[in-house]
């Protein structure tokens, strides 16, 4: 027979502010970025060194800030992982769900911790990757 843990209204209210912040930050950083990007693209006629200085320094911001995003989700993958690797079971006993979610076990909860920990560990070499196509694109000039 296979058990559910029902979902939690915290867990659903967390989600949702969570995705409304996220929106926001989103349409809030879109307008900085086009912004500088028509002050880069004016500036490219005039200073083509310091249009590339500004490009890389642009480059990098976002590879450093989506770097620390996908850290801090890569850090909760892994320390997820070793929960389930612990109680056996998916999600922990703990875990607040935000919707109706089976229960795994055995081999479920084995792979669901190994799908865990390949994202972690994707998510811990994103910055890696995004610093050295930085360092490809820009030649590491700051």
């Amino acid at each position: 027979m296979t058990e559910y843990r029902e979902g939690s209204n915290g867990a659903r209210l967390a989600l949702g502010l969570l995705f409304l912040v996220a929106v926001g930050l989103f349409f809030y950083l879109q307008e900085i970025i086009s912004e500088l990007l028509v002050d880069i693209q004016l500036l490219l006629n005039f200073d083509p060194l310091q249009a590339r200085l500004i490009i890389s320094r642009l480059l990098l911001w976002l590879v450093v800030s989506g770097g620390l995003i996908s850290m801090a989700i890569g850090g909760y993958l892994y320390l997820l992982a070793g929960r389930i690797a612990q109680e056996g079971i998916y999600p922990p006993a703990e875990l607040p769900v935000a919707f109706k979610t089976e229960l795994l076990t055995g081999a479920g909860a084995k792979k669901m911790r190994w799908i865990c920990l390949l994202s972690a560990v994707l998510l811990l070499l994103q910055p890696l990757l995004g610093v050295a196509i930085w360092y490809g694109l820009t030649g590491g000039v700051l």
